[in-house]
């Protein structure tokens, strides 16, 4: 009796130090579950917080770019833009000035955004996630002018050593319609106030260019070569690089509109536009992206099946599975 009382009592110390382990476990556990948890919730807070008030900057900045890339291909109708004499041919129109900042300052706030985000989990965000990865293409594609050049199959070579002369002659082939990585990133980064940490102001910026012995004049020299006397059908490349971003601004300026998508439904940020969709945007006047003067100056397949073709197949490749579903194979692209 006593070796079975001695037993049973060995069994009942036994199951207690297996429930004590278990118990253990358990909060081991959800003390494990409860640091996530927190880690997670102030990690979002902290995602909010940084990169909403620069989602709500990029998307104003780059309203203002899409409307005057729109605005280029209306200039261009009008007769204001041309190969040489047009309002982007003189450094201290405003028009040239104004084109400058409008066209880069959204690239640095993208900057900005890369700068806050780099310690942040974005996959905590799947939305967040997707816009970031459509606001950060947005800078690449003005150094893509090679890879456009492949895509279109285009003749391109801003590299030859008599490219000065060559280019005023036949600036589609010879005139450089990309910049260089490096000195864009200096170019954006001169936007960034010293002072306040954000983009600086047009004001701003138009009175360190206008001085030509300033660092800001000197740097953006390279951005107002980019765009003299630009015109669609000499620098094909370049217009292709613009309605990339065209694609892109609107993706971001349709996602504060219509307010999408939840975090955990939505893998797609907006349904980008596929070919030839884009220019049916509602707007003032009718093909807002149609910038011939006359009927015969192009055909509708250099206007717009060739450059919306081109776009639609490189935010196909760089985005994936943020592009929708009713997307043309590149087959179909290129077959047509």
């Amino acid at each position: 009796f006593l070796q079975a009382w001695q037993n049973l009592i060995h069994q009942r110390q036994s199951l207690q130090k297996d429930l004590e382990a278990i118990r253990s476990s358990f909060d081991d556990e959800n003390a494990g579950k409860r640091a996530r948890r927190d880690y997670e919730y102030e990690a979002r807070k902290r995602l909010y917080i940084e990169f909403e008030p620069l989602l709500f900057q990029l998307t104003e900045k780059g309203e203002d770019a899409l409307f005057r890339i729109l605005g280029i291909a209306f200039e261009c109708k009008l007769g204001n833009l041309r190969t040489s004499g047009g309002r982007l041919s003189d450094q201290s129109h405003y028009y040239s000035i104004s084109n400058m900042y409008k066209l880069i300052a959204p690239l640095t706030v993208v900057k900005l955004m890369q700068q806050k985000l780099t310690m942040v989990d974005l996959k905590l965000v799947p939305q967040i996630n997707s816009l970031y990865t459509i606001s950060k293409i947005i800078p690449w594609t003005l150094s893509s002018d090679f890879l456009i050049k492949y895509m279109a199959k285009l003749d391109y070579d801003p590299n030859h050593e008599n490219w000065e002369d060559l280019r005023i002659k036949n600036p589609s082939v010879y005139w450089r319609q990309g910049v260089p990585t490096a000195q864009l990133d200096r170019a954006i980064s001169l936007l960034i106030d010293d002072r306040t940490g954000q983009c600086m102001s047009f004001g701003e910026f138009e009175d360190k260019w206008k001085d030509q012995k300033s660092t800001m004049h000197a740097t953006f020299e390279i951005i107002f070569d980019l765009f003299r006397d630009f015109h669609p059908k000499t620098r094909p490349i370049l217009w292709r690089i613009l309605i990339i971003q065209a694609h892109l601004y609107h993706a971001l300026a349709r996602n504060r509109d219509e307010k999408l998508a939840t975090d955990s439904t939505s893998k797609l940020v907006i349904p980008l536009n596929p070919l030839k969709k884009l220019h049916n945007m509602t707007f003032d006047w009718d093909e807002p992206f149609d910038w011939r003067q006359h009927g015969n100056e192009a055909s509708e397949e250099e206007v717009y099946l060739k450059p919306f073709g081109v776009a639609e197949i490189f935010l196909h490749h760089r985005l994936k599975g943020l592009f929708d579903d009713s997307f043309s194979s590149d087959k179909q692209i290129e077959e047509s």
